[in-house]
């Protein structure tokens, strides 16, 4: 891939600054202060969330941003999963929202 210059703008300057700002937003926000902790180890909890279902091959992870896109995206997953019934997929969310 190559790398240009907006590519690198947001990667070094933009993307660290929206970091911090979330970081201190949560310190005065409830709900910013549940999606950081519902973010932390996200990868590695994804990773061991697809491994418990012991099964291999095809594997699909959809990411929601909130309740209202997992249900535009059912749809999709009923559709998929008619197609191959033996495909894995897994919805994942930030979401507060999409706990309750």
């Amino acid at each position: 891939m190559k790398k240009t210059g907006a590519f690198l703008l947001y990667n070094i300057f933009i993307s660290p600054f929206i970091c911090i700002g979330f970081f201190l937003g949560s310190l005065f926000n409830a709900k910013m202060r549940e999606g950081r902790r519902g973010r932390k180890n996200l990868f590695s909890t994804i990773r061991e969330e697809m491994e418990k279902t012991g099964r291999s091959g095809k594997r699909v992870l959809f990411h929601c941003t909130s309740a209202g896109e997992w249900l535009q995206a059912l749809p999709i997953i009923e559709k998929m999963k008619a197609i191959d019934p033996s495909l894995t997929v897994m919805v994942s969310f930030f979401s507060p929202s999409g706990y309750r």
